[in-house]
C-alpha cells in the first residue's frame, strides 16, 4: 500500500469541519494579502533604487555646477581686477591730458571758426598747429580706452547672463534634490509599513496553520481510534477530507464505510 493516499469523505456534521473551513478561508485571505504586500514591496524597492540612482545623478550634476560656479567666480574676480585697472587708465588719461584740454578750450574761446581777419588767423594758426599733434595722440589713446571699455562691458553682460543661468540651474537642482529626498523618504516609510504588516500577517498565518494542524490532528486521531464510531466522526469532523501520504494503514479486504482509496498523483 506504500505510495498511496487515503481520503475519507464524511457527509454530515458541522463542528470541526466548519471551524476548519473558517480557518482555511482566513489563511487564504492572509496568503493573498501577503502576496499583495510582497508585490508592493518589490515596487517600492524599485522606486527606492530609482531614487538612489537619481540621487547619484543629482550629486554628479552638483559637482559639475560647483566647478562651473568656481570658474564663474574666478571670471568675476578677474573682471573686477580688469575693470579697476581700466578705471585707473581712464583716470590717468584724464590727468595727463587735462592741460591739453585747457589749451583746446582756450583756443576755442579766442579763435573763432570760419573766415577770420588776417591778424586773427596769424595769432590762432600757431596755437592750432601746437595742439594738433597732441590732440591726435590723445584721441588715439581715447579710442583704445573705449575699445577696452567696450570689451569690459561685454564681459560684464556675459558674466551676468551666465550668473542668471547658474542660479536657475542651482534652483532647479535644489528642487529636484528635495523632491527626490521626499520620494526616498516616502518609499522607506512605506517599506517599513509593509515590513510591519508582513510580520503581522506571517504571525497570523503561522497561528492559523498551527490551529489547522491541531484541528486536523484531532480528526486524524479520531480516525485512527478503533473505538470511535463513524457517527461520532461525522458529528465532530463533519464533511472533511483527510490526506495521509506515505504508507497507509491496512484496511483489509473491506475498507470502512464512507472511505475511498485514491492513488497519489
Amino acid at each position: 500500500m506504500r505510495g498511496w493516499m487515503i481520503a475519507l469523505l464524511f457527509l454530515a456534521g458541522p463542528a470541526v469541519a466548519d471551524e476548519l473551513r473558517d480557518r482555511q478561508a482566513q489563511l487564504d485571505t492572509i496568503e493573498a494579502n501577503l502576496k499583495a504586500v510582497e508585490t508592493e514591496q518589490r515596487e517600492q524597492t524599485a522606486n527606492l533604487q530609482q531614487a538612489k540612482q537619481e540621487e547619484a545623478r543629482l550629486n554628479d550634476t552638483a559637482e559639475l555646477l560647483r566647478g562651473a560656479s568656481a570658474r564663474h567666480r574666478e571670471e568675476g574676480n578677474k573682471w573686477d581686477a580688469d575693470s579697476a585697472a581700466l578705471k585707473n587708465k581712464w583716470q590717468d588719461y584724464g590727468n595727463r591730458w587735462a592741460s591739453l584740454n585747457e589749451r583746446i578750450r582756450a583756443y576755442n574761446s579766442s579763435c573763432p571758426s570760419g573766415t577770420v581777419p588776417k591778424e586773427v588767423y596769424q595769432r590762432c594758426r600757431p596755437q592750432w598747429e601746437a595742439i594738433q599733434g597732441p590732440q591726435q595722440t590723445r584721441n588715439a589713446e581715447r579710442a583704445g580706452l573705449e575699445r577696452e571699455q567696450s570689451a569690459i562691458d561685454g564681459r560684464a553682460r556675459t558674466w551676468n547672463e551666465m550668473n542668471a543661468g547658474l542660479k536657475a540651474r542651482w534652483n532647479d537642482l535644489s528642487s529636484a534634490t528635495l523632491a527626490n529626498a521626499a520620494k526616498q523618504k516616502a518609499a522607506n516609510a512605506r517599506l517599513e509599513e509593509l515590513r510591519t504588516r508582513q510580520a503581522a500577517l506571517q504571525i497570523a498565518r503561522s497561528q492559523l496553520i498551527a490551529q489547522l494542524s491541531q484541528l486536523r490532528d484531532e480528526c486524524q486521531r479520531l480516525l485512527a481510534s478503533p473505538t470511535v464510531s463513524a457517527e461520532e466522526l461525522k458529528l465532530k469532523c463533519g464533511n472533511m477530507q483527510f490526506d495521509r501520504a506515505g504508507a497507509a494503514p491496512a484496511l483489509g479486504d473491506n475498507p470502512p464505510r464512507g472511505t475511498r482509496i485514491t492513488p497519489n498523483r
